[in-house]
């Protein structure tokens, strides 16, 4: 009688075992690699870099995996698109391979931004996103190309409710509008800044301090791209709930630290919208002259 095939190790049982046989790991990466829709998350990331360990030998294999992946239901994999994306951004993953579908990459991004049932999802979207902003400079050469991305994107990020749900979201959306703001050509960043504005002072009151940090520099990046218009525009919509922060500072959960970076800004602000008003202040007797 014929004795049963040994049972199938199971990738954790191989991942344990790779610590005293090396060949069994690039056996697992493999695997893992040819089964990238149904990989535990854990295990692909590892797996993707033990590959690009090896990747002299097998150049071409992980982008093919990859396009596999992207034509794939986006929604059961923004997970792992994500991890794969945080593995580009630490450079265990050349730049490169982000050239290889981002066209994929940005609708999958775009479709789980206005999310409302799945905030985890929605999280991991932003994630996404932030890291696909940082990648812009090495996968867009075309700048026209570059405005229709980022106008596309940047509207899912006005209209998303990054302001719902956990720090962790509200960090990872003022994450992706700050490289957005620190990459974009200027004429796709000006329409936004009075919704960007409306929008941030609000997270100030609330959250841990990176998210904080991260809002103050958003503020500061949008003041710096502003042209001299819409930084009145944009004025005028911040600056009332800046001011309310200010005022309240018995309630309000800034550090000194915090406070201090607040006035300033506000200062610098001040003194602009000043100077602005002195230059329309003279044009406006020469025009009378």
């Amino acid at each position: 009688m014929a004795s049963s095939p040994p049972p199938t190790p199971s990738p954790h049982d191989l991942l344990s075992a790779t610590e005293t046989d090396p060949t069994l790991f690039v056996a697992l990466a493999l695997a893992l690699l040819f089964n990238l829709s149904s990989a535990d998350p854990v295990l692909l990331s590892s797996a993707v870099t033990l590959y690009f360990s090896l990747r002299s030998d097998y150049p071409t294999f992980l982008p093919l995996r990859l396009s596999h992946l992207l034509h794939a239901s986006p929604g059961a994999h923004i997970r792992r698109l994500s991890s794969l994306l945080c593995l580009v951004k630490s450079g265990v993953i050349p730049h490169q391979i982000s050239v290889l579908s981002l066209d994929q990459l940005k609708s999958i991004a775009i479709q789980h931004l206005d999310e409302e049932d799945d905030l985890s999802d929605l999280a991991m979207s932003h994630l996404a996103a932030s890291y696909l902003f940082a990648e812009i400079e090495y996968t867009l050469t075309d700048r026209v190309a570059g405005a229709v991305y980022f106008n596309d994107l940047m509207i899912s990020l006005c209209m998303s409710r990054f302001i719902v749900g956990s720090g962790n979201l509200q960090a990872q959306a003022v994450s992706a509008i700050l490289l957005f703001i620190k990459n974009c050509p200027a004429g796709v960043l000006k329409p936004y800044p009075r919704e960007i504005g409306s929008k941030l002072p609000e997270l100030l009151q609330k959250g841990h301090s990176m998210l904080k940090e991260g809002v103050l520099k958003t503020l500061r990046e949008i003041f710096r791209s502003c042209t001299r218009e819409g930084f009145l525009e944009f004025y005028s919509d911040v600056m009332p709930g800046l001011t309310s922060i200010y005022e309240d500072e018995e309630s309000s959960s800034l550090t000194s630290e915090e406070h201090d970076s607040l006035v300033m800004f506000m200062i610098v602000m001040s003194i602009e919208r000043e100077k602005l008003r002195r230059r329309r202040r003279r044009r406006r007797r020469r025009i009378i002259l």
